[in-house]
């Protein structure tokens, strides 16, 4: 038997579907989401990882599957519930999002794809096989190195998905903003780019609500005000459904 838990978040999700939602326009198509966080361990105990709570990606997915995409998550070790109603895969490093990502695309074409997952930029290269002691090493030298970028193997192993990246930055200007996510769309690696600066009080991580600037290959700007994230979600499956549909 399903916990009260789960039965309660089916119900919501239910009439969030039906109250934010009334259109079905991604019914035979298929959605992935990456969503949360990854960790690199230092040791067995400590990790590298960032403060993303994996709400958006959540959101998103929740608003795909209620317009009626078969949908699939991806998921990292943040702080939300991942809805019973969407399939999901939960992982812990960027690694394995990569792997558990490539092998969903594999199984068939995905109309849709959004990295909304913030994923380790850095994990470390050796990473001690046993926990390190803080009282033998009062001081630690890591020696980090990059990990695999995501949206770039998504773009190569399925090219003719339609691919929505994200983008967060800290304290710059929107004009700044944007121009990083146009970086994204000129190396060929996305179709669209969500922009956040998570600088701003309500935006971004760990929070119930977002602000996105969302930007095309021409460098075209659309604005999503702050807003609940499952609002924003549904802001956002409008522009990717417009777009996916020309």
């Amino acid at each position: 038997m399903a916990s009260t838990a789960k039965i309660v978040q089916a119900v919501i999700t239910r009439l969030s579907s039906q109250l934010s939602s009334q259109r079905r326009d991604l019914e035979g198509h298929r959605v992935l989401v990456t969503a949360g966080p990854t960790v690199e361990h230092i040791d067995p105990v400590r990790v590298i990882t960032n403060r993303s709570s994996g709400k958006m990606g959540v959101a998103i997915a929740e608003e795909a599957w209620s317009r009626g995409a078969e949908t699939t998550l991806i998921l990292g070790p943040g702080s939300v519930t991942p809805p019973p109603s969407v399939k999901t895969f939960r992982v812990e490093t960027t690694e394995e999002m990569l792997e558990a990502t490539l092998r969903e695309l594999k199984r068939g074409k995905h109309d849709l794809v959004f990295a909304a997952a913030a994923p380790s930029d850095y994990r470390p290269s050796n990473p001690a096989g046993r926990k390190i002691s803080t009282r033998k090493e009062k001081t630690v030298e890591l020696e980090l190195e990059a990990t695999p970028k995501i949206i770039r193997e998504i773009r190569h192993a399925s090219p003719s998905s339609f691919l929505v990246a994200f983008k967060t930055e800290h304290g710059v200007s929107n004009e700044e903003l944007v121009t990083e996510a146009f970086e994204i769309l000129s190396e060929k690696s996305a179709d669209l780019v969500a922009a956040n600066d998570v600088s701003l009080e309500g935006v971004g991580f760990q929070t119930d609500t977002n602000e996105l600037f969302v930007v095309d290959e021409r460098k075209k700007v659309i604005h999503i005000p702050l807003a609940s994230k499952r609002d924003v979600a549904r802001q956002l499956l409008d522009i990717a459904v417009k777009r996916l549909k020309v």
